[in-house]
């Protein structure tokens, strides 16, 4: 993969971005091998970007000795090496990203999910439906970019933002494009939306899930205006809006996508809506649920539990059925996504307890995962083990304080990615809206001695949700990622003790 670096200046000058240009010891018809913002990834004859309230002289210095051919920054750190500098240096990123890999993903299909909850669960249900599609029509796979998962055919691993950076997230659809892939599914948060990652991207369609008061910070969004109107930027970019009729401030996000000129689709669980769900059961595998749509129900089964799961479920039918996809692809592709980190749940022996561990980290999602635990668990003692990220999202500190307080017969606070925050300091403000619901509190900043304080706390049997981390292997500490067991780990250990001392009492 490479472009010309004429073509990339003359993108940076049609959207007025470029100030100053020192290239020209580069040559005219420089071409451009690579473009990178880690000087840890550099190519030889390629483009460094200087980026982040973090960024240092010396990674620029060792992308120079890398072999970059020049820089793009909005300062000239280095005045004697060739170098761009533009007004707006993430809006630069997304620029350059389309000269660099844009005629290539021009044909895959991509689709756009935002929202604020239940974003990772529709992509997985589409990624998994999109792939069935694919694998009997035309012997290929579909891409996913989700916080969860990324597979483009060529990179497969974790994620580390919800959407990638700009270079990132092209470089991934670049890929899927060379792999022949058909179809994209593509995580879009608001933070990505804000910092303009997604510029220049066009989404065939863009779904809305809803909207919550989250990510609510001094380095996030300022407020929940902002928080909204990031989220909304989506349609400008998109064909079809499809929109879950059920989320706060429907009509003005509808309007934001007939504003946008948005063909909107709307899903639910009224009949007025263009697909929506007639009917829904619980059933021993899962949930059996019906779709109408133009006048046809379908009927459709899921591997996972609660309204939230079916409402994630008819999104994902309903932007299947906006790309034609047949029935027969959707059905199989619900019924066997299997979404990690999301609903899992152990039992003991005797059944008296049950852990829930869920990816639950926010008010919304808190709520939606206790409301299915007081219907499917009715009577029982409820334990909640969670904790909140540093730097980021105050709100849920107090949003899932006082929900967990106001719900549970005991709350564990403990560590959840404090990043460059004390986690003492975390634990003790979420700790004070939990004690303000009379709640019977404690923290434990080792998690995994949480999860096991938590099969202790329930001798005579109940329920334990485990909340935060789903299946992440990692902390999020000051000095960056720490290895962590899984909340699976310490689950499985917790009822393996349970076990033991209910031996012991026997003899």
């Amino acid at each position: 993969m490479s472009c010309m670096l004429k073509d990339i200046i003359t993108a940076l000058k049609k959207q007025d971005l470029l100030t100053i240009d020192q290239s020209q010891a580069c040559g005219e018809n420089a071409c451009i091998a690579g473009v990178s913002y880690d000087n840890r990834k550099i190519t030889p004859g390629g483009l460094f970007v200087c980026k982040g309230a973090a960024f240092r002289l010396s990674y620029l210095e060792a992308a120079i000795d890398g072999g970059v051919l020049l820089y793009v920054s909005e300062i000239a750190y280095i005045p004697s090496f060739p170098h761009l500098l533009v007004k707006d240096i993430r809006a630069a990123m997304a620029v350059i990203a389309r000269a660099f890999y844009g005629k290539t993903v021009e044909e895959l299909v991509k689709i756009g999910v935002t929202g604020t909850k239940g974003k990772t669960t529709v992509c997985s249900f589409l990624h998994s439906i999109l792939d069935y599609e694919s694998r009997h029509r035309w012997a290929c796979r579909s891409a996913i970019l989700s916080s969860l998962e990324i597979y483009d055919g060529t990179e497969q691993g974790s994620a580390h933002l919800s959407t990638p950076e700009a270079f990132d997230l092209w470089r991934h659809l670049a890929n899927a494009s060379a792999n022949q892939f058909r179809y994209a599914v593509c995580e879009v948060s608001s933070q990505a939306l804000k910092y303009r990652r997604t510029d220049g991207i066009h989404f065939d369609v863009a779904a809305f899930l809803n909207i919550g008061e989250d990510h609510i910070s001094e380095v996030e969004h300022k407020d929940f205006e902002d928080y909204l109107s990031s989220k909304l930027k989506i349609f400008s970019q998109s064909d079809v809006a499809c929109i879950n009729s059920r989320t706060a401030c429907f009509s003005r996000i509808r309007a934001a996508a007939k504003a946008a000129r948005c063909r909107v689709v709307t899903f639910g669980f009224s009949p007025k809506d263009n697909v929506f769900c007639s009917d829904y059961k619980r059933c021993s595998d899962g949930t059996r649920f019906a779709v109408r749509f133009q006048g046809k129900e379908e009927r459709y089964m899921i591997g996972l539990a609660g309204q939230y799961n079916i409402e994630n479920a008819l999104a994902a039918v309903a932007i299947s059925k906006i790309c034609g996809i047949s029935y027969v692809s959707i059905a199989e592709g619900l019924a066997s996504t299997v979404v990690p980190g999301r609903g899992i749940t152990y039992a003991t022996r005797d059944d008296k307890i049950h852990a829930i561990v869920d990816y639950a980290h926010n008010k919304m999602s808190m709520e939606a995962l206790l409301n299915f635990v007081a219907a499917e668990y009715p009577e029982q003692s409820v334990i909640i083990v969670f904790g909140c990220p540093g730097g980021k999202a105050r709100n849920r500190r107090r949003d899932m304080g006082l929900l967990a307080g106001g719900y549970a017969d005991k709350v564990i606070i403990t560590e959840d990615d404090p990043g460059p925050e004390p986690l003492t300091e975390i634990c003790a403000e979420i700790a004070g809206y939990v004690s303000s619901s009379g709640t019977a509190c404690e923290i434990i900043y080792d998690r995994g001695k949480a999860i096991h304080r938590a099969f202790e706390s329930l001798p005579d049997g109940g329920v334990i949700l485990i909340c935060g981390k789903g299946v992440e292997k990692t902390q999020k500490r000051e000095n960056g990622e720490a290895p962590y067991e899984t909340d699976g780990f310490y689950v499985r250990q917790g009822i393996e003790q349970y076990e033991i001392r209910t031996l012991l009492k026997r003899v």
